[in-house]
C-alpha cells in the first residue's frame, strides 16, 4: 500500500490543485460574467444557477461517497459497486429532469430564463455523472486523474465564456458555453475510468439498487438539506426583492462557497484513510483527525483575517465597482468560512464511522434557523439580512456537528498536541 502519510499528502496536493483550478476559473468567470451582465442580470444568473444546482443535487444522493467507501474497503466488488451506483444515479437523474421540465411549464418567468434553466440542467446533470467516475479515482487514491480533467475542461469552459462575452452574444450563450465542457468532461471521465481502473458491471437488480439507496439515503437526505441551506437565501431574495439584491448576496456568497473546495478536497483525500482506520485503528484515527482539524482551523482563520482587511478590494477586483455595495455582506459572511472549512472533515469522519445519521440533526437545525432569520430579516435588510441568516445558520451547522463528533467518535483536542 506504500507510505500512508505520503499517499495522503500526494492526493491532498492533487485534489488541492484541482480545487485551486476550480476556484481560479470560478473567480475569472464571475469577473467576466458579472461585468458583462451588470448587477440586475447577474442576479438572474445567480437565481438560475442556484435553482438548478439545488435540484440536481438530488441526483448525488450520497452515492459517490458510499461508492468511494465501499470500493476502498472491497476492491473485488468494485465493478458491481460502480455499476449499481451508476444505475442509481441514472434513475435519480431521470426523476430530476422530469421535475425540471414540469417547472419549465408552470414557472412564470420569461423565455430566456427557461432556456437558461434547461441548459444549466443539462450542464449540471453531466457534471453529476462525471463526479461519479471521479469517485473511482478517489477510491483508488489516484486523484491526479481528476486534476488533469479539471485543468482541461475548466479552462475550456473559461475560454468559451470569454468568447461569448468578447463577441457580445448575450445572456443565453453564456449557459451554453458552460454546458459543452461539462458534457465533454463526463465522456472523458467515463473513458479514463474504464481504461485505467474498472469497467462497471451494470446489473438491473431492484434489490441491489434498493440496498444501495438505503445505504446512501442518510447521506442523500443530508446533502439535499445542505444544498437548500446554501441556496435558500438566493431563492428567498428572488421571491421578496429585486434582482440587484440577489446579486449583492450571490456575489460574496459565491466567494465563500468557492473557498469551501479546499477543505472538501483535503477531507476527500483523507477519507479512504479515515474509512480504514475507523475499522481497525482508533488511535491512528483520533491522532490523524485532530492534526487535520487544527490545520484547517488555522488556515480558515487566516482567510477570514485577510478577507476582512481587504473586503472591498476583493469585491471590486472580482466583480467590478458596480458591486461595491456587496462589501458589507461579504464582511458579515466571512466568519462563516471557519465553520464551513471544518464541517467537511467532521462529516467525513462521521461517514467513515457509519454514523452518517448524525449529520441530519445538524443540517436540519441550521436550515431551520437560517430560513426563519431570512423571513424576518430579508424584507427589511435585503442582502445584508440574508448574510446574517447564513452566518448564523452555518454556525449552527458546525456547532451541532462538532458536539456530535466529540461525543460519539473522537475527543477533539484544540490546544494540546496529539
Amino acid at each position: 500500500m506504500g507510505n500512508p502519510t505520503r499517499r495522503i499528502l500526494k492526493n491532498t496536493v492533487a485534489l488541492g490543485v484541482a480545487r485551486g483550478i476550480d476556484v481560479v476559473v470560478m473567480v475569472l468567470t464571475a469577473a467576466i460574467v458579472s461585468r458583462y451582465l451588470g448587477p440586475k442580470l447577474y442576479g438572474e444568473y445567480g437565481f438560475v444557477v442556484s435553482l438548478v444546482t439545488l435540484l440536481v443535487s438530488f441526483t448525488y444522493f450520497g452515492t459517490a461517497r458510499v461508492a468511494i467507501r465501499n470500493i476502498a474497503r472491497d476492491k473485488e466488488q468494485a465493478e458491481t459497486t460502480l455499476g449499481t451506483a451508476l444505475v442509481t444515479r441514472w434513475i435519480l437523474s431521470f426523476l430530476v429532469m422530469v421535475i425540471i421540465l414540469v417547472l419549465l411549464v408552470v414557472m412564470k418567468v420569461d423565455r430566456n430564463l427557461k432556456i437558461a434553466i434547461l441548459l444549466t440542467s443539462v450542464s449540471q446533470l453531466a457534471l453529476s455523472a462525471a463526479m461519479l467516475y471521479n469517485a473511482v479515482f478517489n477510491a483508488y487514491e489516484k486523484m491526479e486523474y481528476e486534476t488533469l480533467l479539471t485543468f482541461l475542461f475548466q479552462f475550456f469552459s473559461l475560454a468559451l465564456v470569454f468568447s461569448v462575452v468578447k463577441l457580445d452574444l448575450g445572456f443565453i450563450p453564456i449557459f451554453a458555453a458552460m454546458a459543452l465542457p461539462d458534457l465533454s468532461r463526463f465522456l472523458f471521465s467515463k473513458l479514463l475510468s474504464n481504461k485505467k481502473f474498472i469497467i462497471p458491471r451494470i446489473i438491473i437488480d431492484t434489490a441491489r439498487i434498493k440496498a444501495f439507496l438505503k445505504d446512501s439515503f442518510i447521506l442523500g437526505t443530508n446533502l439535499l438539506i445542505v444544498q437548500v441551506l446554501l441556496r435558500v437565501d438566493v431563492l428567498l431574495l428572488r421571491a421578496m426583492k429585486e434582482g440587484k439584491e440577489v446579486a449583492l448576496f450571490f456575489a460574496p456568497h459565491s466567494i465563500l462557497v468557492g473557498l469551501l473546495v479546499f477543505p472538501t478536497a483535503f477531507s476527500t483525500a483523507l477519507f479512504p484513510f479515515l474509512s480504514r482506520s475507523a475499522q481497525n485503528d482508533h488511535e491512528a484515527l483520533s491522532r490523524g483527525f485532530n492534526k487535520a482539524f487544527k490545520m484547517l482551523a488555522i488556515i480558515s482563520i487566516f482567510f477570514v483575517i485577510v478577507g476582512m482587511f481587504f473586503a472591498s478590494r476583493i469585491i471590486t477586483l472580482i466583480y467590478g465597482q458596480a458591486f461595491i455595495d456587496a462589501t458589507l455582506s461579504f464582511q458579515i459572511l466571512l466568519p462563516a468560512a471557519i465553520f464551513l472549512f471544518l464541517h467537511p472533515l467532521l462529516s467525513f469522519l462521521l461517514i467513515a464511522n457509519d454514523r452518517q445519521s448524525l449529520l441530519i440533526p445538524a443540517s436540519a437545525g441550521a436550515l431551520f434557523v437560517n430560513f426563519v432569520l431570512d423571513l424576518i430579516l430579508i424584507p427589511r435588510y435585503g442582502n445584508v439580512g440574508a448574510s446574517i441568516g447564513s452566518l448564523v445558520g452555518y454556525a449552527v451547522l458546525f456547532s451541532i456537528t462538532f458536539y456530535l463528533v466529540n461525543r460519539h467518535i473522537v475527543k477533539i483536542s484544540l490546544l494540546k498536541s496529539v
